[in-house]
């Protein structure tokens, strides 16, 4: 086998309580026999980010394919498990959990941003939105890339699953259109995103005039703001 696939359980801690936000113990299919099955599991049951921790790898089948990690993105860990998963042959599921993980609030390692929201000003939320969204349009890139080099491995309905995931993801692609300073140069990758037009189809309308028309956008946003001020100041 290549892959197993264990049960685990998250444990959320905030105000000195601890309580269980998420897991898996019990799945009825115990075994995947190939990729685009556990992929087509995955898109049906909305489990669109993949924990690579609740995996066991075979390491010969790394050695194969050579998978990394990418560095200096979001969620790296669903760029990796996706080609992963997309090249499996198989694929075992454990319902034990091998798992406990306990996430402390404003934790470093992984903190929930509408949770905390309060706790950050407008500049930390544009700048996490700008870093989410750049990393969006990083994992739709090295997939295209991915389907491109790998096609004739895959099975069909695995590349039927990761355009879908690659359609998914374009839409948070492009919303750092919307986001005056770009810091990394991430209109750069939209416009290479932009060439692959059969997986753009579902972009906001929003974010493809802040694309197109960017001065236009920015002028409207900082219009919107002044009245929205200007409201809340009649009203305070």
């Amino acid at each position: 086998m290549d892959i197993v696939w264990h049960g685990y359980k998250i444990f959320y801690e905030k105000n000195h309580k601890i309580s269980l936000c998420a897991g898996i113990e019990d799945i009825p299919k115990q075994e995947f026999y190939c990729g685009y099955e556990f992929l087509e599991f995955l898109a049906l049951n909305k489990m669109n980010g993949i924990l690579i921790f609740l995996y066991l790898l075979d390491f010969s089948f790394l050695l194969k394919h050579q998978f990394r990690f990418q560095k200096h993105i979001l969620g790296e860990d669903s760029l990796f498990g996706y080609q992963m998963l997309a090249l499996a042959q198989r694929i075992v599921y454990v319902s034990h959990p091998l798992v406990y993980y306990r996430i402390r609030f404003g934790s470093l390692s992984r903190y929930e941003l509408q949770e905390s929201s309060q706790n950050f000003s407008s500049k930390e939320c544009e700048e996490f939105l700008y870093d989410f969204s750049y990393s969006r349009s990083v994992f739709v890139l090295e997939m295209i890339d991915f389907l491109r080099r790998k096609e004739k491995e895959l099975h069909p309905m695995s590349v039927y699953w990761i355009e879908q995931q690659i359609k998914y993801r374009s839409i948070g692609a492009f919303w750092m259109c919307k986001i005056k300073k770009d810091q990394k140069k991430g209109r750069k990758l939209c416009e290479e995103i932009w060439k692959y037009k059969k997986y753009c189809k579902e972009v906001e309308i929003s974010s493809k005039i802040a694309f197109f028309f960017p001065k236009i956008y920015f002028v409207l946003k900082r219009a919107k703001e002044m009245i929205r001020d200007r409201i809340c100041f009649m009203y305070t």
